[in-house]
């Protein structure tokens, strides 16, 4: 008995994380990698690369250590 609550639960957890978030533009799958430090996506359903781009004023996320002190400029 309690093994289905706990499968049940699991169920509508995954439903629920795998509602939200961006689809894929090909084949509308959800589950996607995030490539951070090269600014893309990749769909694990069919491999497709998806740009990930900066907004507008926006720092990125990965800079040399001493960028924030002026010395190294992004």
């Amino acid at each position: 008995m309690i093994r289905r609550i706990v499968a049940a639960l699991r169920r509508l957890l995954y439903t629920q994380i795998a509602e939200a978030g961006p689809r894929c533009p090909v084949c509308g799958d959800r589950h996607l990698v995030l490539l951070r430090s090269q600014y893309l996506k990749v769909c694990s359903a069919c491999g497709t690369d998806i740009p990930w781009p900066l907004d507008q004023g926006q720092k990125p996320l990965f800079l040399p250590s001493r960028a924030s002190r002026g010395s190294v400029k992004p």
